[in-house]
């Protein structure tokens, strides 16, 4: 069964485990509207947060506040990035500098990581189709740059 949930403004803010909860905690605090929606693709439960509740809680709890601060923070950057590779012009750079977001440490020359989502995920996190992203995956890998292997990239 699939459903999709709109978030709107109220006092009541949708969360579970999906990776907007990260973000929907800045909306918890700031008693805001969430900006964006959701769909499972399998019956799911969904949890739903007071976020005056949540702010008192905070105000009683340094470990939540600072799990908070952290996972808050967390999503700025990720942003910031995400916002730097879809500023770049070609959808090569586009792709080579989302490869280079998972390398373990600046240092490391090769590395191989796993695609933390769906292709179809990943070409839209990109501002691409899933088949520039492949075309893409595929041209640097006949080039030498990469290898793919099923979802596993070495770079």
């Amino acid at each position: 069964m699939a459903w999709s949930a709109s978030i709107s403004r109220s006092r009541t803010t949708w969360s579970g485990c999906f990776p907007w909860w990260g973000r929907a905690k800045a909306c918890l605090i700031l008693d805001e509207a969430c900006p964006f929606h959701a769909v499972a693709g399998k019956d799911s439960h969904l949890l739903a947060i007071d976020s005056r509740v949540f702010r008192r809680e905070l105000s009683g709890d340094v470990a939540l506040t600072r799990q908070t601060l952290e996972r808050v923070s967390r999503h700025l950057l990720d942003t910031l990035r995400d916002t730097e590779i879809c500023a770049q012009r070609s959808s090569v750079l586009r792709v080579a500098s989302y490869l280079l977001l998972h390398r373990p440490t600046p240092d490391d020359i090769h590395f191989t990581f796993r695609l933390p989502a769906r292709k179809q995920d990943v070409a839209a996190k990109l501002g691409l189709t899933q088949e520039t992203l492949s075309r893409v995956l595929s041209f640097l890998d006949k080039q030498g740059l990469i290898q793919v292997n099923a979802g596993e990239i070495r770079v």
